[in-house]
């Protein structure tokens, strides 16, 4: 009898083994995974997230493409525009980027999203003072422009994060390339159009409208928190739990044959 309880008991540990894994093995044909992407992209929070990542860039869309022409044009020589821009710009950039990355770790993204907006909006109105009130001292240049470059390294990192911890496991790389997409999308068309908009409106008119675009993505972000802040998908909240039910240790069975060993003696 004791035997029989061991040998059921090894049979159970088998089944713990097999079953979480089920719908992690299931073969991902190109209908499984446009399934649940359709599923991931129909959440009630999917939304708000794609509203979030195809606007976060619509300021910087239109100051990024026009700045460096506008400094030409007020007479600073090329050189040092591509110091000041090129250079110190860069290096602003990558710190940004290496702080972003820090404050994604240490909370919550999408409120580290809304903190380094609030700096945003102060950098793009430095360089709405530089562009459409200038020409300005090459320090004064340096500091808007290593501002708003800082600004911009730690905010696509943190948005990459947040993208990364909205995405559908089971899908993982392609629901990320997805949301990716749809950020450069978002971005394009006040890229494409920023020249044209500086040379009909003015360049004051158009870096203020890029001002007012980043500080109304602030209330966006604040509307967001209450329905995306420390939550999940619906789709992503069920695959996490699966793929935390992981199946018994190699302690576990070594417990489990150690117990029915004892059992038949």
């Amino acid at each position: 009898q004791n035997v029989s309880s061991a040998d059921a008991t090894a049979e159970h540990a088998h089944v713990r083994d097999e079953g979480p894994r089920a719908d992690m093995t299931t073969p991902l044909t190109i209908t499984v995974i446009m399934s649940r992407l359709r599923e991931a992209l129909t959440t009630p929070t999917a939304g708000w997230v794609i509203a979030l990542l195809a606007t976060y860039k619509l300021g910087e869309s239109i100051v990024d493409p026009v700045f460096q022409p506008v400094l030409l044009d007020q007479g600073m020589d090329a050189a040092d525009i591509g110091l000041l821009v090129g250079t110190f710009g860069m290096v602003a950039s990558i710190a940004g980027s290496l702080g972003g990355g820090l404050l994604a770790t240490r909370g919550s993204p999408l409120r580290a999203l809304g903190y380094v907006a609030v700096f945003r909006v102060f950098a793009l109105s430095g360089q709405w003072l530089v562009a459409g009130f200038g020409p300005f001292a090459h320090g004064w240049v340096a500091l808007a422009t290593c501002a708003e470059h800082l600004a911009s390294g730690a905010l696509t990192t943190i948005m990459f994060a947040f993208m990364m911890e909205r995405v559908d496991r089971r899908i993982g790389a392609t629901h990320y390339t997805v949301l990716a997409t749809l950020e450069v999308l978002g971005k394009a068309p006040l890229s494409l159009s920023a020249g044209y908009l500086a040379e009909v409106l003015s360049v004051r008119i158009s870096f203020g409208m890029a001002v007012a675009l980043s500080a109304m993505w602030l209330g966006l972000v604040r509307a967001a928190m209450p329905r995306l802040d420390g939550q999940e998908s619906a789709s992503t909240k069920e695959n996490t739990r699966r793929s935390v039910e992981l199946p018994i240790t190699p302690s576990d069975d070594a417990n489990s044959v150690q117990g029915a060993q004892g059992s038949r003696e």
